[in-house]
């Protein structure tokens, strides 16, 4: 069931996306807006308005994480989200660039997606890089993603222990698709109860650029 869906037209400032539509678009200081709303970066596109979130060479918020967040209507165990995604360059660093991040009500990350510096994909469980409460859960091993071209990124899971699952769909093909993973970080919660788009600092990555974004549950 679809729970939530969003092409960014009906905006006229970032202002109104924390309109009971989001929850962040900060920096977690909130020092810094860390979203807005831009004209397509694609030529063809006709002037479509889509989310740019900052790049980590002089953009807002350069010098800290920028994040995207949404609460969702209804936390789910098995669900997924989906949007349509371009970089004028990937980053210089596995854990820089792109993030989205599956966490609980209290904000404790699940399992997490990102985007290596080749084009590659890959699935941690907590959030990417952490080692103490994650690990990787897998990769694509070979790039699948490439800068300065739209691309249509589906991002379905399963929170749970044991019989976790994640699947990655990229421009509707399959690129990875996982079963019997621990999936589930947090003690008190078995759900994932918000979404997080990340412009994480780590390395030199150029703007994030979203449109067409929907998350459902199953």
């Amino acid at each position: 069931m679809i729970l939530f869906a969003d092409n960014f037209q009906q905006y006229a400032s970032t202002t109104q996306m924390l309109d009971g539509m989001y929850v962040q678009i900060k920096d977690d200081l909130n020092a810094n807006v860390a979203v807005s709303l831009v004209t397509d970066p694609d030529p063809t596109a006709g002037g479509t308005q889509v989310v740019r979130m900052n790049d980590s060479n002089g953009g807002v918020a350069s010098s800290l994480w920028g994040k995207l967040r949404r609460a969702l209507s209804t936390p789910w165990t098995t669900g997924g989200t989906a949007f349509r995604f371009y970089t004028n360059q990937l980053s210089t660093n596995d854990y820089g660039g792109l993030q989205v991040l599956f966490n609980d009500t209290n904000n404790v990350t699940q399992f997490s997606f990102y985007v290596k510096t080749n084009g590659a994909i890959a699935v941690w469980r907590s959030y990417p890089g952490d080692t103490t409460n994650g690990a990787l859960l897998g990769e694509t091993p070979v790039p699948v993603l490439t800068a300065n071209a739209w691309n249509h990124i589906e991002i379905k899971g399963k929170c749970d222990n044991s019989t976790g699952t994640l699947g990655v769909y990229i421009n509707g093909s399959s690129k990875l698709a996982l079963t019997g993973l621990d999936t589930r970080v947090s003690a008190t919660y078995s759900t994932v109860a918000q979404i997080v788009f990340v412009s994480a600092r780590a390395g030199s990555h150029g703007y994030l650029y979203f449109a067409d974004y929907r998350d459902w549950e199953t």
